[in-house]
């Protein structure tokens, strides 16, 4: 009758001292192999907390670094677009002071020439 012992060919299958401490070692190779890899620790709380605390400053970061670009890109733009030249309209407050002489006078050029001097209203 057939042993189990003689299909497996290639492993030794007798019981000398060299066969057992080969099977010894291979042995301890696995119990190390299985307790390395379940036995690895995750990543702790504290270094994810880091690790999002690190992430959400570097944000923070960004937005505000944008955020001022942004900011000095609208002062240039203001700096640097043309603007109208702003007209003064004479209101009661800014009138120029003349006296009666100096404003008979200018009615009197605005009727015959038809142009109005311009007044200046310092």
């Amino acid at each position: 009758m057939e042993n189990n012992r003689d299909k497996y060919l290639w492993k030794p299958n007798d019981n000398s001292s060299k066969t057992l401490t080969r099977y010894s070692l291979e042995g301890e190779h696995w119990i190390n192999s299985i307790k390395n890899a379940t036995s690895k620790p995750t990543t702790s709380v504290g270094d994810v907390f880091s690790f999002l605390s690190l992430l959400l400053s570097f944000t923070i970061n960004v937005i505000t670094f944008i955020l001022m670009i942004l900011v000095e890109l609208v002062k240039w733009i203001i700096k640097v677009w043309p603007r109208k030249e702003k007209v003064e309209i004479p209101t009661f407050d800014n009138r120029p002071d003349l006296s009666n002489e100096e404003a008979n006078e200018l009615i009197k050029k605005a009727n015959e020439s038809g142009v109005i001097e311009e007044i200046d209203f310092e």
